[in-house]
């Protein structure tokens, strides 16, 4: 080999080392950035998780929302009932007093 190849390798291999470094640093880039961004996938993921419990609870606390209307409905429904027996009985008893007071 003479001296004109040896400088020619020489001068490759020179900038395949600094081709070698510069891939070494965005490789090193790119590492950070997909520590970062799984990073935020591991908090994305523990939101989820949390919003999925809390839609969980929102479901039972639903549950027992409409338990606890279907009561008040059928306690109304009573009270409506009572209330319109009370209304007749008035109503009697009204009659009853006037019909006392005619008789007297």
């Amino acid at each position: 080999m003479n001296d004109n190849q040896l400088n020619r390798i020489e001068e490759m291999l020179g900038a395949l080392i600094k081709m070698v470094g510069e891939n070494n640093s965005r490789l090193k880039t790119l590492e950070d950035k997909s520590d970062r961004l799984e990073s935020k996938v591991d908090r994305l993921e523990d939101k989820a998780d949390r919003l999925e419990s809390k839609v969980d609870k929102l479901g039972s606390d639903m549950q027992e929302v409409k338990s606890s209307v279907k009561e008040l409905m059928q306690g109304q429904e009573r009270q409506d009932r009572i209330l319109e027996m009370l209304s007749v009985k008035s109503i009697e008893t009204d009659s009853y007093i006037r019909d006392f007071k005619r008789k007297m």
